[in-house]
């Protein structure tokens, strides 16, 4: 006993190093893609006082995935806005997730089975596929959900085993806080029936039916709670929730859909056995949508599922955990086979639950394997040879994630046909004031389809910066047109909302331009953009008072939203408020000491005061830190004139 809990032991410290060692790079990456609304831009993160709001408790519905949220405030109160801590707890999590599937593996395999519940739980832990839900901050959704899945399961096996209330009340809780992670997890009630029926299958194939009935019968109180509580939480994620639901099937037929969808499943089991070609996206054009009945390719995949589908049932009663390795890795992955459609079309962090199936069936196929003496040093030569190579995939696949600019170029090189992909990318340029570089990769997007409208959003402001008027206009034209019709089918769409607002405003139109953030507004009252948009397009209407309102209400929503706090600092001076405007730019200087322009405001200030010297002090921090160079050489230029005008007041 003590040697088994020896190897035990052991075997658990290898898969703790060996999780953190494959993700040790990923603490270098930013913030990237949903990281800045989520995380960046979160104030209810800031403070544990946020916490009921963040539940729901105040009044307001609970934000979405709040268990989420509350992992992201714990971070918050650790390493506040530094990446780093995120990504570190990020590690801890799958560490702990890949131990529990080691935990799992045991306990499912039975005492002796070591080995191949740790081959399964060290697969999970270095397998590339994970890299999206480990290495990007926002794919924590995926590695806390499956973290409160994989416990609420051996909850479940510690109810079964002793038949008592606590360990079901501990696994019924741990179901709720999965599916407030992510709701993907609202499948484990299926997850105790597969265990229960693949437990009453005797040796026949014939018994697979008659075996579902009698599992149904001996627990159908237990089931009566589970499933019960499923239907609810189903009905609050698709009809109350509705965060991500979409109104047509992709394909705009369910056969269509279900045709994509047949290929998206052999697609993701290809990337659990050889993960080479990874991508953060996989929207159009990506991975092609089956756009007629007569696709081989889809029938083909349908074969392929059906005989897969053939297997698992004919092993139920020859090797019960493979059959039930392979109904996990089906019935985890149900609810993002849009069934209901929703946005996110196809994704990698999709495989981190039902990876357990593959990785478990692995496990199974390798003990096998190792019983033969035959066959036994080139079974660990080849275990050795795969967990190096997807070892060594993650690794250098977590550099991909170091930054924007880093992910959309890789991934446009993955996927030349990614559409968005190329339009993120062209974003990053704009940004970077890589002006050509954007109108290449905005033009691309729109080879690749001609319908979106993001890139000629992109393009006005490429175009603008570069002083081409006219071309920027006829992009901004474009984009308007192409914003209207994605609202008539989804009016609830904030960012295409925003982006119609935007190009509003760029056309001069600013009526439209507020009524089109004014909606964003009524959809989500702190949306912090929505609020800032508006304080600067009535600025730029003269309605300066009105400008103040949305800009302290964007600052309300995001005290660190530094172009909020300098707009209301610049309009402090404007109507004579020199103490309020003093000290909106100090508070910008504290927040963020690297940021120029509250040197320079704050030293017009003083000037504008009178205090010269430490006006031209300010003047000369802001140049000297400045990467606008341009912009800085003009405040040096502006520091001799101002230095001159006070020497002569000085002698007046």
């Amino acid at each position: 006993m003590q040697k088994s809990s020896g190897i035990v032991g052991l075997m658990a410290g290898v898969l703790i190093l060996a999780s953190g060692a494959v993700y040790l790079n990923s603490l270098g990456g930013e913030f990237v893609y949903d990281d800045r609304s989520l995380v960046v831009e979160n104030q209810l993160i800031r403070s544990p006082r946020n916490i009921p709001r963040i539940l729901g408790l105040t009044g307001d519905k609970p934000l979405p995935r709040p268990v989420r949220h509350l992992s992201y405030l714990v971070d918050y109160q650790v390493s506040g806005l530094n990446p780093k801590g995120y990504h570190a707890f990020n590690i801890l999590y799958h560490a702990i997730t890949s131990l529990l599937v080691f935990f799992l593996g045991v306990r499912l395999l039975g005492r002796g089975r070591e080995i191949p519940a740790f081959i399964a739980a060290l697969l999970f832990a270095v397998h590339p596929v994970h890299t999206e839900a480990v290495s990007y901050i926002s794919g924590r959704r995926d590695v806390l959900s499956s973290l409160f899945f994989f416990l609420g399961f051996l909850f479940f096996l510690r109810h079964r085993a002793r038949a008592g209330f606590r360990p079901a009340a501990w696994a019924f809780g741990m179901y709720l806080l999965a599916f407030f992670t992510k709701e993907m997890a609202i499948t484990l009630p299926a997850i105790f029936l597969l265990y229960d029926w693949s437990g009453e299958v005797g040796e026949h194939t014939r018994d697979i039916l008659p075996a579902l009935i009698r599992a149904l019968r001996r627990y159908w109180r237990g089931y009566l709670v589970f499933f019960g509580t499923a239907i609810l939480l189903a009905f609050y994620t698709v009809w109350i929730e509705n965060a991500s639901h979409q109104s047509v099937y992709y394909g705009k037929s369910f056969l269509l859909n279900f045709l994509t969808m047949a290929r998206f499943i052999v697609y993701y089991l290809s990337l659990l056995l050889v993960p080479l070609k990874l991508s953060a996206m996989y929207s159009y054009n990506a991975f092609p949508l089956t756009e007629t009945p007569a696709d081989t390719t889809a029938w083909l995949a349908v074969m392929v599922l059906l005989v897969l589908a053939g297997l698992i049932v004919w092993s139920f009663p020859r090797s019960r955990w493979a059959g039930f390795a392979g109904g996990w890795f089906f019935l985890t992955l149900l609810p993002v086979m849009q069934i209901v459609p929703h946005h996110d079309f196809m994704a990698e962090h999709y495989l981190y639950l039902p990876s357990f199936g593959f990785c478990l069936l692995a496990g199974i196929i390798f003990e096998r394997v190792l019983e033969g003496n035959r066959t036994r040093i080139a079974a660990w030569a080849f275990l050795v040879l795969i967990v190096v190579s997807y070892s060594a995939r993650t690794i250098v696949r977590n550099r991909d994630w170091k930054d924007q600019l880093t992910l959309w170029k890789r991934t446009t090189e993955t996927f030349p046909e990614c559409a968005q992909a190329h339009v993120n990318l062209g974003t990053e340029y704009n940004r970077g004031k890589e002006y050509e570089a954007a109108v290449r990769e905005f033009t691309r997007a729109l080879e690749i389809n001609p319908r979106l409208a993001s890139p000629h959003l992109g393009l006005g402001n490429a175009y603008l910066a570069r002083g081409k008027h006219a071309a920027a206009r006829r992009e901004y034209l474009r984009a308007v047109h192409g914003y209207r019709e994605y609202l008539e089918m989804e009016p609830d769409m904030k960012l295409s909302r925003m982006n119609l607002g935007a190009a509003y405003a760029q056309l001069g139109k600013f009526d439209e331009a507020i009524g089109e953030f004014q909606r964003v507004l009524g959809i989500d009252p702190s949306h912090v953009d929505a609020s800032f948009n508006l304080g600067e397009i009535y600025w730029k209407m003269g309605m300066i008072d009105e400008a103040m309102k949305y800009y302290q209400r964007a600052l309300s929503n995001n005290p660190d939203d530094i172009a909020a706090r300098e707009a209301l600092g610049v309009i402090y001076g404007q109507k004579g408020m020199t103490g309020k405007a003093e000290k909106t730019f100090k508070a910008i200087i504290r927040i963020k000491p690297g940021y120029p322009g509250a040197y320079y405001n704050l030293g017009l200030a003083y000037i504008e005061q009178g205090k010269c010297r430490e006006g031209l002090e300010l003047w000369g921090k802001g140049a000297a830190m400045d990467p606008d160079r341009g912009r800085a050489e003009d405040f040096i230029r502006r520091m001799e004139k101002a230095r001159s005008e006070c020497r002569e007041g000085r002698d007046e």
